[in-house]
């Protein structure tokens, strides 16, 4: 933290000489550590630098870290009590001052209060080792996050001051979406997937278990992406949709969204055959939804609809193949993004025209129409258990039998009648003539009977 938010100094300080202390005992123990013991312990630490190292992720600007320390206090409490526990389980005394901690922590806690109202009692001071506009504003945000969000921490101080400090602020506002670094736990250094597009890390925010995914930005057009990418997915709240929490912007942009514990679509019904029509019409209520909602999805295939943890289908990827698109990467490159979210392996890359509307693969902007007919390749996805149109066919011959031909992938044994005649309507090669979202939802729901009576 910054030299002169010596609080914050004394209440890591407190932490370090509870740990020291710990290690020590366990060294002077007869007995070695069990593995289990050890491990904790380790955990322990590691939680505890992985805590320090985000909230470093704010930077050098004296505001942005004075706002950061709300989220450091109680950080620190967190990892308090997480000693306590081990102290208890190991049978380790705690005959040492350090270990006294609550006191002291509830005292230093209302000092951290005061100190940052304190210095928004003079913004330009706290600012003064800001000197770039962009640097100033992203300060700023913390500041004014701190204060629109955790208005209840600073209760201790005068209400006045609160109020003050709210108004020299209040001339701008912060998007409803933005979450602070410092308020998501994960290793930046552990990410279970990397591309072209940034890193894939799990997470913790709130203490319910999230992925972050961080995205390079390498152009301005790439910003205007992130930001509307966030815009349209932030607002979608629905049973089967991936839930986006919140993103932040400043530094390495990243997004916060619910873990989809059981994975992909696809790979869970190689587990789960016999629940293919009923995921598939839980994915199209959440298709239902965002279009009512108006958003086009755009980028529909199985391995972006996920399975929560709640075992409900969810539509995910709203978007953010446009930022990973930059100027020296092909979509045939591209890992998708639902396997980011699920926390599964990437699978063979395949070019995600085998799902793309005649349309869009000759340019046209993709629309309500064009779900459908992408959806309709991830019902043939999920009976048959291979992607449209195969593995073997190179990207320009589905692109040419789509197009030119207007051919549809040939019917495979397991869609019976109903399903291949429910396709078949879906993937028209007129956009007008395509079935609209009711009419697939109330198709799955027959269905979903109709292979109950054959089971």
């Amino acid at each position: 933290m910054c030299a002169d938010n010596s609080t914050i100094d004394r209440m890591n300080r407190d932490v370090y000489e509870r740990v020291r202390d710990v290690f020590n005992q366990l060294i002077a123990r007869n007995d070695a550590p069990t593995t289990e013991l050890t491990q904790r312990f380790t955990g322990i630490v590691q939680d505890f630098h992985r805590r320090l190292t985000n909230t470093r992720g704010v930077g050098t600007a004296r505001a942005a870290q004075f706002a950061a320390s709300r989220q450091v206090a109680d950080n620190i409490f967190s990892v308090h009590g997480s000693i306590d526990m081990f102290m208890d389980a190991a049978g380790l005394t705690k005959l040492a001052e350090a270990h006294n901690w609550r006191d002291r922590w509830e005292f230093q806690r209302k000092q951290q209060q005061h100190e940052f109202m304190t210095k928004l009692q003079n913004l330009p001071e706290l600012l003064g080792d800001v000197a770039e506009d962009k640097a100033r504003e992203e300060a700023l945000t913390y500041v004014r996050f701190e204060l629109s969000k955790y208005t209840t921490s600073y209760a201790t101080s005068i209400p006045a001051d609160l109020m003050q400090a709210k108004s020299a602020l209040s001339t701008m506002k912060n998007v409803s979406w933005f979450i602070p670094e410092y308020e998501v736990v994960f290793d930046q250094y552990n990410a279970f997937s990397r591309g072209s597009f940034g890193s894939v890390h799990h997470g913790k925010w709130r203490s319910s278990k999230v992925v972050v995914k961080k995205v390079k930005l390498e152009s301005e057009n790439d910003e205007v992406a992130f930001h509307n990418e966030v815009m349209i997915w932030h607002k979608l709240y629905h049973p089967h949709v991936v839930q986006l929490f919140g993103a932040c912007h400043i530094g390495q942009p990243f997004f916060v969204c619910e873990f989809a514990a059981l994975g992909q679509l696809d790979k869970y019904l190689r587990r789960h055959p016999e629940e293919v029509w009923q995921k598939l019409y839980e994915a199209a209520l959440g298709l239902r939804y965002v279009h009512v909602k108006g958003v086009v999805h755009g980028d529909l295939k199985c391995n972006n609809i996920l399975i929560g943890g709640d075992h409900c289908a969810k539509l995910t990827d709203f978007g953010l193949s446009s930022l990973e698109l930059s100027s020296s990467t092909s979509s045939e490159e591209l890992e998708s993004d639902a396997e980011l979210v699920s926390g599964e392996t990437a699978k063979p890359l395949i070019g995600a025209i085998r799902w793309k509307a005649p349309e869009v693969l000759k340019g046209e902007k993709a629309t309500f129409a064009s779900d459908i007919y992408s959806f309709g390749m991830c019902i043939i996805e999920a009976a048959t258990g291979e992607y449209p149109w195969g593995m073997r066919l190179d990207d320009n011959v589905v692109r040419y039998r789509v197009v030119e031909l207007r051919e549809l992938p040939t019917r495979r044994e397991e869609l019976v009648d109903a399903a291949w005649r429910l396709v078949e309507r879906m993937c028209r090669y007129e956009p007008s003539d395509r079935l609209g979202i009711p009419a697939v939802i109330g198709k799955l729901e027959a269905l979903i009977k109709l292979m109950s009576r054959t089971v």
